[in-house]
């Protein structure tokens, strides 16, 4: 397997601090994701989703398993972008009760 860092080893090292600076903030983004959860069911499923990219950054960090990282990176922002949207639609569906309610 091909590692994502082939070039030189300055080079690689500083790619793999920009990946492993990446996957935090990503795993950052799902524990604020899990902050805003409106179940516990939610906010559990989020906060290991933040675990595990924070375990793959670990990993990504001591300079092993440096194919991990792209598809992680990938499947962390897909997450957040899902919990973005199911957020985003119970506070309009929050605020459209609330109009309703006062009519």
């Amino acid at each position: 397997m091909m590692s994502m860092f082939s070039r030189s080893s300055t080079s690689a090292e500083a790619d793999r601090r920009v990946v492993v600076a990446s996957l935090r903030h990503t795993a950052r983004g799902l524990d604020a994701a899990a902050d805003r959860a409106s179940t516990i069911v939610a906010e559990d499923q989020r906060r290991r989703a933040a675990a595990q990219v924070r375990f793959v950054a670990v990993l990504v960090a001591t300079g092993g398993h440096d194919g991990m990282a792209g598809p992680w990176l990938v499947a962390g922002r897909r997450l957040l972008v899902g919990y973005d949207r199911v957020d985003m639609d119970a506070i309009y569906a929050d605020r459209l009760a609330r109009r309703e309610v006062r009519r």
